[in-house]
């Protein structure tokens, strides 16, 4: 299991070059109001007033208190962390007053899925002495120091100070990385706990889902085919092009490959490659006269000559599939985790829920 940062009671030296010393915003929102538990177990959710910055600014705008969950804050920081970037794009690019109902808007969306998040941590944090805390916390803080070394390469550059700097510059920074980092993996042991140890899906239920969904499966028929196309502007008109079409017919009369003909008479897009398209299904070509001599023509055969509004066409099928259903066995291991990712999502449903019965949640916003 492994324990989120931020936990209470952990200690964070000033040599820690992963966490570093809390930041001043950080200190605003751990002395944010005390919290006592609701009389009123139908409305677990109330309102909290907005920590004051003082100067405006936006340090102490994402140090305000979006919401505490079991009298733990969650900050307006943690909440925006994932769309920092379009943030900070849009803080440039809008009026205050717009920014600030972007980013309103943006709190309300994001805000009850932090919640969620927070409520699960904090009924597995619950659950833990001490050393266990302690220990989690230092598992925790390895495996985000190899976090960070991916997002160094990822972001190319060498020294944390610079993965700062761009962080900042993009509206976050590592302290609230590493805070979102440790709720996750947490959130994530947490619901761990509650799944099944070892889930199965019986062949079936396997077989059961995929009727159900057998029209997802079905393919209509497909062909690939191969094109000449001749221009009427690109010769000066319709008689020209035609007497091109007549040389390339008579050469194929001759015994002429049709990717070599295609190569020195087409127009087409497909030209240079022989004039081959790849696999194409019934309904999905423009020109319905084309499509049917297609799904009508045998493999090797060429159709005739189809006078279009722009050019003649000479078509040839080369391959074709019949309509077919994708089989059982090349799908069930999709199906599978189709089920279990849903069985999943119903877990976690349900423990939230069951979590938030006895919890005490409180936010920035009217619960209404």
């Amino acid at each position: 299991m492994l324990l989120c940062a931020g936990c209470s009671g952990r200690s964070v030296t000033a040599d820690n070059p992963v966490v570093g010393m809390i930041p001043p915003r950080m200190a605003v929102a751990e002395s944010g109001p005390e919290v006592t538990r609701s009389q009123d177990k139908e409305t677990s959710v109330t309102q909290v007033g907005h920590v004051d910055g003082g100067d405006g600014s936006l340090d102490a705008e994402m140090s305000e208190v979006a919401a505490v969950v079991n009298g733990t804050p969650i900050l307006v920081a943690d909440v925006l962390e994932p769309i920092s970037i379009q943030l900070a794009q849009a803080k440039s690019q809008l009026s205050p007053e717009e920014f600030v109902k972007v980013r309103e808007q943006a709190i309300r969306q994001l805000l009850p899925q932090m919640i969620d998040q927070a409520v699960l941590v904090d009924g597995a944090v619950s659950q833990l002495g001490a050393d266990q805390k302690e220990q989690l916390e230092t598992q925790l803080d390895a495996l985000f120091t190899q976090r960070l070394e991916e997002v160094k390469t990822e972001k190319g550059v060498g020294t944390l100070a610079e993965l700062e700097a761009l962080m900042q510059q993009q509206g976050t920074t590592l302290s609230n990385m590493r805070r979102a980092f440790g709720r996750q993996s947490m959130a994530q042991q947490s619901l761990l706990l509650h799944m099944p140890a070892e889930p199965v899906v019986s062949r079936q239920e396997l077989l059961a889902e995929y009727e159900k969904r057998i029209d997802d499966y079905k393919q209509p028929a497909q062909v690939k085919w191969q094109q000449i196309w001749i221009a009427y502007d690109k010769h000066g008109g319709k008689s020209k092009a035609l007497a091109l079409l007549d040389a390339a017919i008579a050469e194929l009369k001759n015994g002429a490959d049709f990717e070599t003909v295609a190569r020195k008479y087409s127009d087409g897009v497909m030209a240079q490659e022989g004039g081959h398209w790849d696999w194409t299904q019934k309904g999905s070509l423009a020109n319905e006269e084309i499509e049917r001599m297609l799904f009508a023509l045998n493999v090797g055969e060429i159709g005739e000559v189809v006078a279009g509004d722009k050019a003649y066409q000479l078509v040839r099928v080369t391959q074709r599939r019949p309509d077919r259903v994708t089989p059982f066995e090349e799908v069930q291991e999709e199906i599978r985790e189709e089920i279990l990712n849903e069985r999943k999502r119903g877990v976690e449903a349900e423990v939230v829920k069951k979590l938030k019965k006895d919890a005490v949640i409180t936010t920035m916003f009217d619960a209404s």
